[in-house]
């Protein structure tokens, strides 16, 4: 994903300014003036153009240049929501780029520059970067006004720079900020709303002071990491589990936060240590010592899952500080305190002896909250009942408020999916005699507002959210609001699930135990029965397994991941043909596959946004039918129909170039990027083949043109590159090529050349693949467990590691004692067993990164091991 990242700096260097439809016209002389983009500037010269791409702004971009150099020679200028809150955040945006830039290929030169523009600050950046066959010199500024961003670059060959700068510099002189048109300063005020989201945490920046203030306090420090350059996602971390009360309580109390910026000397970020390279890429948060080491990672954001580990990792570390309550306070005060700072356990002691001078109400309440906060729906809604009770009791002197009781009460029918009941509740509260407190009011507002969004009513759901964003402005729930409709996902058809995830997912947040060193003894037919155990007894009643995006999900229509992780795991359960269990298991693995088939065409496809994983999941779909069809496994005709399916997803989703790619773009709906991923392609095409060697028909134009893809992004360093970028296969420019972080996904590129183009230049390259492979891949290796992702020293990544020892086991078990020697092939057997050990977990599964899922990784795993094992009886 780093040269994902990068596409913005390099996407003008191509000769083609953007991607999607355009309108041009030729400049006059005139100020260009946008008040919906809040600015105008004048164009140096009459004869260059003017490009323009809508967006929400009323453009995305404006580009200018000659006409007859085709965009080489260029000012542009990129606007987005700000994704910063002042100038340091916006230095560190810069700062951060730099840093990611000395990992990038084709990028020298980098240096920091200050400018000054419309009387404003303005970091900026300059590089040499190689494109298009010619080294560019590219400046950047970036600039924030009115809740806007502005990415300023121009650049020009580098030859050619100091000729066109006199008309750079006279452009970047006229720029000018302009009022923002009403409509557009709604959107404005909108943003700066949502900007506040997280402002109830006392964010840190700096290591040193972190480390100390947490050494002094007895307290863990909880670092943030939002390493998302390239992709308009908002601020994940402040608007999502940052917002949620029960975890800003803990954070407040228990936690010091520090925001992590690359290269900021924190002793995690050392290879030698946890390993954090200026290639980082990811969000999640870190629990760190006061002397940096990583205690646990926290990779899924939703609220509930954020608290749980918390609470686990304090429970975890008793040695930490427990702050005291407040002197003087009563049993039921200090019983809510504890339940404030995570102390359950204390709490509900203390609850376990009941003091009959106290609130009875007040009892009831804490006794709801208890279990609230342990996720006992119907325990905390009993507890809770007994309070609305006795609040009825007007003899009682009621601490809470009935208002707070009935919206605890549809807080707890949400989370239990109770929603019809929820809304009555708060419907009753609107239109009821009782007053409301204005806080009472915004948080019923935000419930209401949220309902209606997950009963897919956005009409409804406005309604709710623009009297609390238009009434309650100071209230956290309607900054909460604002970033909802602020966000990347609002506009599409997407929608929450407010419910409690079950029971049997909460455990994806947590990360199973690493297995002991000597499982390293175990033999890969022990570790083929330990995988296997793991998956018959994980697999769901439906058929299915699942994946961390199964976490709160609750319809039917699985997506891109779940798919993948049961068709992974379904495929390598079939292989085990003397085990009844595993074929059973992989039967209703094929039955719940083809009823998704069904569902999918019973309701609308989920918008595809930034990422299209649809090649991942089709393309391992393509394997697991095809074994099926080997195996005689189901209903021939639906299993090769469903085939045929997948095949024309895949042949739909193929790049001009003839590759293929899950990258689309960094901006929610933004055009997608024309260029092919090496890896990708090669699963395609090997799928593909496989579809072919079962009888199913494939477009062999379509497969010739995947596999032309394939043969140009070998690039010079013997390697295949990360991208290929560019409509154009034979004019397009490699990024992604260093021997350390490309060499894993040589043997399946390899491979698949080997299978679709066989010559004895392919014989040769699959030696030599696995060579460079042997020599790179320990520095793989060590990114195992990690979420965040490209962390390497050399940008390796953890998300692939499986991924990679699977198909260099299959390329390894389809050449050893034919284009690879078996003394090569003995050495490899043994790397890749090393590493599959060293990522086995104590219960007998398999996790390289959190985020991929245990089932997923435990498919692969024991995929890998049944391929070394008939690798192994070959020796």
């Amino acid at each position: 994903m780093l040269s994902a990242a990068l596409l913005s700096l390099a996407a003008c260097l191509c000769g083609h300014a953007f991607p999607g439809a355009l309108t041009a016209q030729e400049a006059e002389p005139s100020p260009y003036k946008n008040a919906e983009a809040g600015f105008e500037l004048q164009l140096p010269v009459a004869t260059w153009t003017q490009v323009t791409q809508p967006g929400d702004y009323g453009i995305s971009t404006l580009a200018m240049g000659p006409k007859e150099l085709g965009g080489t020679v260029q000012f542009s200028i990129q606007i987005s929501a700000a994704s910063a809150n002042d100038l340091e955040a916006l230095t560190a945006q810069r700062d951060d780029l730099l840093l990611q830039v000395e990992a990038v290929e084709g990028i020298s030169a980098a240096k920091k520059l200050e400018f000054k523009i419309a009387g404003l600050n303005a970091p900026g950046l300059e590089v040499e970067q190689q494109a298009s066959g010619d080294t560019f010199l590219v400046r950047q500024a970036y600039l924030i006004s009115q809740g806007l961003q502005y990415k300023i670059q121009f650049h020009a060959p580098k030859d050619r720079f100091d000729e066109f700068e006199p008309l750079f510099q006279k452009t970047l002189d006229s720029f000018a900020i302009v009022p923002l048109s009403q409509q557009a300063q709604k959107g404005a005020d909108l943003r700066s709303l949502a900007a506040r989201c997280g402002s109830e945490i006392d964010w840190l920046s700096d290591w040193q002071q972190a480390s100390e203030l947490a050494k002094k306090s007895k307290k863990l420090i909880v670092v943030t990491v939002s390493a998302l350059g390239g992709f308009d996602v908002g601020d994940q971390i402040g608007r999502g589990p940052f917002m949620d009360q029960d975890v800003v309580h803990l954070l407040q109390q228990r936690f010091i936060v520090l925001r992590w910026r690359k290269g900021m000397g924190a002793p995690f970020e050392s290879q030698d240590a946890f390993g954090m390279g200026p290639s980082t890429f990811g969000t999640g948060l870190l629990l760190v010592t006061p002397d940096g080491q990583v205690v646990r990672q926290i990779y899924m954001l939703a609220g509930t899952a954020v608290y749980d580990v918390l609470i686990d990792v304090l429970q975890g570390h008793p040695q930490l500080a427990i702050p005291k309550p407040a002197k003087g306070s009563t049993r039921q005060q200090e019983i809510e305190f504890l339940l404030q700072i995570g102390e359950l356990r204390a709490a509900e002691a203390h609850l376990a002896s009941s003091d009959s001078s106290e609130n009875p109400l007040n009892e009831a309440w804490l006794h709801a909250e208890l279990q609230r906060l342990q996720r006992n729906g119907p325990e905390a809604m009993a507890a809770l009942d007994e309070a609305i009770e006795l609040a009825g009791d007007m003899s009682v002197d009621a601490i809470r408020t009935a208002p707070q009781l009935f919206l605890l009460q549809a807080e707890l029918q949400t989370a239990m999916g109770q929603s019809d009941l929820a809304e009555s509740m708060l419907d009753s509260m609107f239109t009821s005699e009782v007053v409301l407190e204005d806080s009472e009011r915004a948080k019923a507002l935000l419930l209401k507002g949220a309902l209606r969004l997950q009963a897919k009513d956005r009409a409804g759901c406005e309604v709710a959210w623009n009297e609390l964003m238009n009434n309650h402005p100071d209230s956290r729930w309607a900054w909460l609001a604002a970033a909802a409709v602020s966000g990347p996902a609002w506009g599409f058809e997407i929608y929450p699930s407010l419910a409690w995830p079950q029971e049997q997912h909460r455990k994806l947040a947590f990360l199973p135990q690493a297995a002991e060193v000597e499982s390293q003894k175990l033999s890969v037919e022990e570790m083929i029965v330990s995988a296997t155990d793991y998956l018959l007894s994980v697999q769901q009643e439906n058929g299915s397994w699942t994946s961390l995006t199964s976490y709160g999900k609750v319809d039917e229509l699985a997506d891109d991941f779940q798919i993948a992780a049961t068709v992974i795991a379904g495929r390598a359960l079939l292989h085990l043909e003397d085990n009844v269990g595993a074929q059973q298991a992989a039967q209703e693995a094929l039955d719940w596959l083809l009823k998704q088939r069904e569902i999918l065409q019973a309701q609308d496809a989920p918008p595809v946004v930034f990422m299209d994983y649809a090649v991942w999941n089709r393309s391992y779909c393509i394997f697991f039918l095809a074994d099926c069809l080997a195996a005689e496994l189901g209903d021939e005709n639906a299993v090769r129909q469903e085939m045929e399916n997948c095949i024309e997803d895949l042949l739909q989703r193929q790049q001009g170039n003839g590759g293929w790619s899950y990258y689309l773009s960094g901006t929610a709906g933004g055009d997608a990027i024309p260029q092919a991923i090496s890896f990708t392609t090669a699963t395609v095409v090997l799928a593909l083949e496989r579809a072919i060697e079962v009888g199913s028909a494939v477009d062999e134009p379509s497969l010739a043109r995947g596999l032309a893809c394939l043969e140009k992004l070998r690039s010079p360093e013997g390697t295949f590159a990360y991208f290929l970028h560019g409509a154009n296969v034979d004019t397009g420019t490699l990024s992604g090529t260093s021997p350390a972080g490309s060499a894993a996904r040589g043997p399946v590129c390899a491979l698949a050349l080997h299978q679709g183009k066989p010559a004895p230049v392919e014989e040769a390259e699959m030696p030599a693949r696995f060579e460079m492979y042997l020599e790179h891949l320990h520095g793989f290796g060590a990114q195992r467990r990690k979420a965040l992702m490209h962390a390497g020293a050399d940008t390796q990544g953890s998300h692939y590691l499986l991924y990679d020892y699977s198909t260099a086991a299959e390329a390894l078990r389809k050449t050893v004692g034919k284009v690879v020697t078996k003394p090569l092939a003995r050495k490899v057997f043994d790397a890749v067993l090393k590493q599959l050990q060293l990522c086995r977990n104590k219960d007998g599964s398999f996790i390289d990164n959190p985020l991929m899922g245990v089932d997923i990784s435990t498919g692969l795993g024991l995929q890998a091991l049944i391929d070394l094992q008939e690798v192994e009886s070959k020796f």
